[in-house]
């Protein structure tokens, strides 16, 4: 099937031919869902009325047709005295009002498309007869325009010199090949660089749009087009906080773009924990700052000045354990409670028990390494807010590894395990106390700064969702190239 976009003729004959352009009007009326032209080809005027009357033409009952833009509801009866409401037609009634009619702009993203060969094509195109003369297709005279990128657009003459058609292998918008937007788009939202994908291309000996056009894309249409969808969500997000009259509890953190001191960029994002919505982020450059490690304190710092710049109240605000931003956090955010990410803080954790168990005499510590993380997290999730609890839970780890469940505090005076049976206690890997082991573990559990750091997660605030889009961020991001 040859899809023919437009039409244009030679002018040579006269208006010997009504008869049978009426007679393509009928088949067009009986199938303008299709719009497939086999070994014929319609005038410009058919194709014209074929559109306006599309609205008002039905599809034979045995025939399959599925058109996205256009939806036939069926037939109320509900006047009808002797109409019944079948549930499941009113259930069916329900789903078709629930469909949506697309652009054809959203068709053209929607619709299939096929890597197709030129001998393909020109099978294809040989196929058609001229409406004029009835003469064949002159495969000599047929013109190839090869310069729009992806696209292919073909000049088809008959034999005796009449212009069949012109036919173009995609729709247009305006005077671009959707195709090469749809493929500049493609390149850039899936993370790969241009080069790639022409190397690709060139493989397969498949034309491709150059660089200069998929610059000018990026440049005039998709960057545009990502900043403002951007601007929309974030607005839309942040209005929605304005009206519930509610405070910001936030999630933060940073991710350059390449690690180290070689970083040229920074993003630092903050990530609303109650909706797990990115509310805030910026980009900041190395040479606004004069060095790669004050990069991320500046986009902290200019993140939560918008916010509160804008009206807003943050309420609670987690982050890792990053000095520079602990210490802007007492001076300039005093009045925002400033708590650390478990997860960041079980991962040092594991860090240090490791290095503890590698030292000679400590090696029974590798046995509880993951037991020790999980009891900091559930100490962090069960102590609702009180930071007394939070910490005396946390102590209670040096006793509970010896086999020792009930001790002094305050709040905290036994473990919250079930009793442990004698026979199944005596299978366990209990440190002595004492020991050596026991002693590399109480270094660690004991430290003022560890337990002070500790008291900041009494609000569990863990920052996954945020690490799962940053993992998305770096594929999407090309590495090798500087962020623009």
């Amino acid at each position: 099937m040859l899809t023919v976009k437009d039409h244009s003729y030679s002018k040579s004959k006269d208006n010997t031919l009504n008869a049978s352009h009426e007679e393509d009007n009928s088949i067009l009326q009986a199938h303008t869902t299709t719009f497939n032209f086999i070994s014929s080809t319609p005038t410009k005027q058919d194709f014209v009325e074929a559109y306006s009357k599309r609205d008002t033409c039905t599809a034979d009952k045995n025939e399959s047709v599925l058109d996205e833009t256009f939806i036939s509801l069926p037939h109320d009866d509900s006047n009808d005295k002797d109409y019944v409401i079948d549930s499941e037609e009113s259930e069916c009634d329900s789903v078709e009002q629930d469909l949506v009619i697309l652009t054809p702009e959203q068709l053209h993203i929607k619709e299939n498309k096929y890597l197709v060969f030129e001998s393909a094509i020109d099978t294809l195109v040989n196929m058609i007869t001229c409406n004029l003369c009835g003469c064949p297709v002159d495969p000599n005279d047929t013109i190839k325009d090869l310069t729009g990128g992806t696209v292919l657009t073909l000049k088809v003459f008959c034999t005796s010199g009449h212009l069949i058609t012109k036919w173009s292998s995609q729709p247009f918008v305006g005077k671009m090949p959707v195709g090469n937007l749809l493929v500049s788009a493609a390149t850039l939202f899936s993370g790969q660089t241009f080069t790639h994908l022409s190397q690709f291309s060139e493989f397969l000996n498949m034309k491709f749009i150059s660089h200069t056009t998929f610059n000018k894309i990026q440049r005039e249409y998709l960057m545009p087009v990502v900043k403002h969808t951007w601007s929309l969500l974030q607005k839309a997000e942040l209005d929605k906080i304005k009206q519930q009259g509610t405070s910001f509890r936030l999630a933060g953190d940073g991710r350059c773009d390449s690690p180290g001191f070689s970083a040229k960029y920074c993003t630092y994002s903050l990530l609303d924990i109650e909706t797990q919505h990115i509310v805030m982020f910026v980009v900041v450059k190395v040479t606004e700052t004069g060095s790669s490690s004050k990069m991320e304190v500046e986009g902290f710092r200019r993140c939560m000045t918008y916010l509160l710049d804008q009206g807003f109240t943050i309420e609670v605000l987690a982050t890792d354990r990053h000095v520079q931003i602990r210490s802007i956090m007492k001076k300039e955010f005093s009045n925002v409670d400033h708590q650390f990410d478990v997860w960041h803080l079980c991962k040092s954790l594991k860090k240090k028990l490791t290095g503890k168990a590698k030292s000679k005499g400590c090696e029974d510590l590798n046995f509880w390494i993951k037991a020790i993380c999980n009891h900091l997290w559930w100490c962090a999730s069960n102590c609702e807010g009180d930071k007394v609890l939070l910490e005396e839970s946390w102590l209670s780890i040096c006793d509970h590894i010896v086999n020792t469940h009930t001790f002094e505090g305050k709040i905290f005076k036994q473990c919250a395990h079930t009793f442990i049976p004698t026979d199944v206690a005596a299978k366990k890997k209990w440190l002595v106390r004492e020991s050596k082991a026991h002693k590399a573990l109480k270094e660690v559990v004991l430290d003022k700064r560890l337990r002070k750091d500790i008291c900041q997660l009494s609000e569990f605030c863990h920052t996954g969702n945020l690490e799962v889009y940053h993992s998305l961020f770096f594929f999407t991001l090309i590495t090798s190239n500087a962020m623009n």
